[in-house]
């Protein structure tokens, strides 16, 4: 009798913390963001700026036979607070008439001979850029571009980073093998 009475009470005071725990986490995690430094005053403590530079980016977009997620990208590319980039749009093998842009940044190439592979297109757009880049940056059609992408990559390239691998997530995840892409 005395065996249950403690497996009760055990299994009480045990309930009791589990739930003290579920609730006061957040309020620990809280504290403790607030309490460590950020990321970006570590960055700025660990790796000092070497350039005070607005680097220029070139941002190439590779479309395939379908241009319907091109303009919801380049709407988001023309949301950037950094203003120093040109946008490239290889349309292999697409059709561009609906493609009409007044921006200066945004040049659409359409290869007169469809390509039909990613790495041929790319090329195709570095032949084919208006001046001399200092930074490639390559996206897919059915990426979305943040309104800060831009300054923040220019924050690393300024700290003498040479390459910067950025974290995409993909529109497009309606099958299980975009889920997994993405």
């Amino acid at each position: 009798m005395h065996f249950f009475v403690y497996l009760l009470w055990f299994l009480f005071y045990t309930a009791n913390i589990v739930l003290a725990v579920y609730f006061l986490l957040p309020v620990f995690l809280f504290l403790i963001h607030w309490i460590l430094p950020s990321s970006a005053r570590l960055l700025e403590k660990r790796y000092p700026k070497e350039v005070d530079k607005e680097f220029d980016f070139a941002a190439i977009i590779t479309a395939h036979q379908d241009i319907k997620l091109i303009p919801p990208l380049v709407d988001s590319f023309l949301k950037q607070d950094y203003k120093n980039f040109i946008v490239y749009i290889i349309a292999d093998d697409c059709d561009i008439t609906d493609l009409k842009y007044k921006d200066e940044r945004i040049k659409i190439l359409r290869p007169e001979v469809p390509f039909h592979a990613k790495i041929k297109s790319i090329h195709f757009a570095v032949t084919r850029f208006e001046r001399k880049h200092d930074v490639l940056v390559i996206f897919d059609s059915d990426n979305l571009v943040h309104p800060k992408y831009f300054f923040t990559l220019n924050s690393y390239f300024q700290r003498g980073f040479r390459a910067v691998q950025t974290h995409m997530l993909s529109k497009n995840t309606d099958s299980i093998y975009a889920k997994l892409d993405s």
